[in-house]
């Protein structure tokens, strides 16, 4: 498996959907909340998206060497940049696009791989659920 730094714009997509659906859907990211990452100031996309950058670059220093660590965080700092929130199916795609490159070394051993990756678990129940074919299966 190769293993990449994502976009700013991944995590910023992430981000942007998390904070416009975590007050109607809070069970979605209760993992997130248990680790007290909640959405509150001016500053929370930033703290977040540092946070999920940094554990990024650590899982592709894991897959190639410690050495690349100091050439990937050069110049590389997360600005978030309030882009409008994408579908939740896009959200979803991007958190396991994250989820996928922070899979190295011991990255999904963190608490917050673990909680990230909950969360995803808990948005694919949310739009499997509330699609047609969904409602139209028999129960049982």
């Amino acid at each position: 498996m190769s293993a990449y730094v994502v976009s700013n714009e991944t995590i910023n997509k992430i981000l942007a959907f998390i904070n416009a659906d975590c007050t109607r859907n809070q069970h979605i990211y209760r993992p997130l909340e248990i680790m007290n990452l909640v959405w509150t100031g001016k500053d929370a996309g930033e703290r977040w998206g540092a946070m999920m950058l940094d554990l990024n670059i650590d899982a592709v220093c894991a897959r190639y060497s410690d050495e690349k660590a100091d050439v990937l965080k050069e110049g590389r700092e997360f600005e978030h940049n309030g882009v409008l929130p994408p579908s939740r199916i896009q959200a979803f795609k991007s958190l396991k696009c994250w989820l996928y490159q922070c899979s190295e070394g011991d990255v999904p051993e963190t608490d917050l791989f673990k909680a990230f990756y909950e969360v995803s678990g808990n948005m694919a129940k949310h739009i499997v659920t509330r699609m047609p074919e969904c409602d139209a299966a028999e129960w049982g």
